[in-house]
């Protein structure tokens, strides 16, 4: 049975880990990703600006991503919002889109939501960092 293409927020990485072994193949890089409040990261942005991404590595098809927010926030329960449905204008902004706060961890499953997921800070005195580990096939 594959695995539903969405993503889900958790403070524990055991689940997502046990998620994706099961369904996204295995682990073939890691990543991170600088966040600012100064507009929303996506990958493709991220990789073209050297935002601390080198690229989506071939064969994606999962990534397990934890936020490790700003030395000012740490612990904040909200410090990022983010968005990765494909609709015209989807784009997280202070107060739009899915929340995570400091350690929070959540999935991204599949190419789409791969390629249209963005994220942003809340604050945007703050820069995070987004430690993102890639399964799939290599």
């Amino acid at each position: 049975m594959p695995f539903a293409a969405t993503a889900f927020q958790h403070n524990s990485g055991v689940e997502e880990l046990l998620n994706a072994i099961l369904y996204g193949g295995k682990a073939i890089q890691y990543s991170k990703l600088t966040i600012t409040g100064a507009g929303p990261e996506n990958f493709a942005d991220a990789i073209a600006a050297g935002h601390g991404i080198d690229g989506i590595p071939v064969g994606a098809q999962f990534a397990l991503c934890i936020l490790e927010a700003d030395a000012a926030q740490v612990g904040a329960a909200r410090v990022c919002r983010f968005r990765q449905e494909d609709i015209v204008n989807a784009i997280p902004s202070a107060d739009n889109g899915m929340p995570v706060g400091d350690n929070g961890s959540f999935e991204i499953a599949g190419e789409d939501n791969i390629a249209n997921f963005s994220i942003i800070a809340i604050t945007p005195a703050n820069t995070h960092t987004l430690h993102i580990t890639w399964f799939g096939a290599s």
